[in-house]
């Protein structure tokens, strides 16, 4: 029997969360290929490259040989904090390195996805839409609507994905709800925001949906999230409840009264109106999704994360 050709899917910041879900999720579909900086990983039935991404012409020699379909550009310091404290290089890896590599798909017409945040308006009101009118409050944020607007431009058949995503991850990166569960596991109190809230997706989710985007040739803002708005402490109970954890661990806190940290918005839910559209599934709840999340772990299909 002749080999099944796949389509090839370059992921940037290859060692990332978003990315090594991206590969275990979809390796059985697509040559994926994980582009890295520093850090080694080994993920079954799944290529590595190493790309600068300061040099538009390594890029380009790079994308001309592997020739994807696609490039998944995860790159981002999304730290608020460390974006505050250092903006030029905030801007550099945000902006600058999207604009790199955006810039070579252009030429060499490779479909350009941008993993952008829920982050960019000002939280004085729910469900934004794609057309909502941006007001970032911090460095962060800004960094990564500038991001946007440069492809708008320069890649105007490129995605851009906004969304807040949870999943399994490696030691070294642990997501909101790896957070929640460590520490819960280990018996020990967390303090959860009641008046930040959000739209919270599982990556598996956001995977499924930014693929049907490709393949149906989709372009411009989708917000990938889930239907439901829900404060970051609901959230950590509704984990608490369905990995049969201790949610009495599970501490009230308040962003307001955090006078040491960054501004940042209270509200970040996003409207899922535009993407059920054009989608051939429904996103399902929140608790089923959190659902599939321990499924994932039961099944061990995400075990060799710990691995890393």
């Amino acid at each position: 029997m002749d080999e099944v050709i796949k389509s090839k899917v370059l992921i940037t910041g290859g060692s990332g969360l978003l990315a090594l879900n991206w590969a275990i999720t979809s390796r059985q579909k697509f040559d994926i290929l994980l582009c890295l900086h520093k850090r080694k990983v080994n993920i079954k039935s799944t290529k590595t490259v190493h790309i600068d991404l300061n040099t538009r012409e390594e890029i380009t020699k790079v994308l001309s040989i592997e020739k994807p379909k696609a490039v998944i550009h995860t790159v981002a310091i999304t730290s608020i904090e460390e974006c505050e404290k250092n903006p030029i290089q905030a801007h550099h890896v945000n902006v600058t390195l999207t604009e790199n590599i955006a810039q070579v798909c252009a030429k060499l017409n490779i479909k350009f996805v941008y993993i952008s945040t829920d982050h960019l308006f000002n939280g004085e009101s729910s469900f934004s839409n794609e057309s909502s009118l941006a007001k970032p409050l911090n460095v962060y944020a800004k960094t990564k609507y500038d991001a946007e607007n440069v492809l708008t431009k320069i890649c105007p058949s490129a995605l851009i994905i906004r969304t807040n995503f949870y999943c399994w991850g490696p030691s070294y990166r642990l997501s909101f709800s790896d957070f929640i569960i460590k520490n819960l596991k280990s018996n020990n109190k967390i303090k959860l925001f009641k008046d930040v809230f959000y739209t919270p997706t599982l990556a598996e989710t956001v995977i499924k949906a930014v693929e049907e985007l490709i393949h149906n040739d989709h372009s411009g803002v989708f917000n990938i999230a889930s239907s439901e708005r829900i404060s970051k402490y609901d959230f950590g109970l509704k984990i608490a409840n369905i990995f049969d954890l201790n949610s009495s661990l599970i501490i009230k806190s308040s962003l307001v009264e955090q006078k040491n940290l960054i501004k940042r918005p209270l509200d970040m839910s996003l409207s899922n109106k535009k993407i059920l559209e054009v989608l051939s599934f429904k996103i399902s709840d929140i608790d089923n999704q959190i659902n599939k999340l321990k499924e994932q772990k039961l099944s061990g299909v995400f075990n060799e994360l710990e691995l890393i």
